[in-house]
């Protein structure tokens, strides 16, 4: 084998490798929106919560959109903070949703799942766009 079939060949093994982390990272993904979506069912609110939290994180859109709408209807709640904290970032930053942009803002106004910084939840806030109140001071 000459240089250019090795290299050739150690380009394909990568890709085969990054193919099989992907379809892996999938399976993870649908294997917790499952999970979610079973505990929903049985009405285990929280922790159906945290499995789409789990998703969220893995960069599952449909799972940072569901954890935000039990954060607004208020289930799961319960969940871990650092993790919800993550799959609000995942949302804001990488799908750049304003529904997670404006969770992040009260992640970072109340100090849930990261320390409190009124000036990263003003910035937020306005980002995302939408009419809520953070606080009355803007500044940290």
């Amino acid at each position: 084998m000459n240089m250019k079939q090795g290299q050739m060949f150690l380009g394909l093994y990568r890709w085969q490798d990054f193919m099989d982390y992907a379809r892996s990272l999938q399976e993870k993904i649908e294997f917790f929106r499952a999970q979610a979506a079973q505990y929903h069912f049985s009405r285990e609110y929280a922790k159906a919560m945290e499995f789409y939290v789990r998703a969220g994180i893995l960069g599952d859109r449909d799972s940072v959109a569901e954890v935000c709408r039990k954060l607004r209807s208020g289930y799961g709640m319960s969940c871990n903070y650092n993790e919800l904290f993550r799959c609000m970032l995942v949302g804001a930053v990488k799908f750049e949703m304003p529904e997670a942009m404006a969770e992040l803002a009260r992640c970072y106004q109340s100090g849930i799942g990261t320390v409190v910084n009124r000036k990263k939840a003003a910035e937020w806030l306005e980002r995302s766009g939408l009419d809520l109140a953070v606080g009355e001071d803007g500044a940290d």
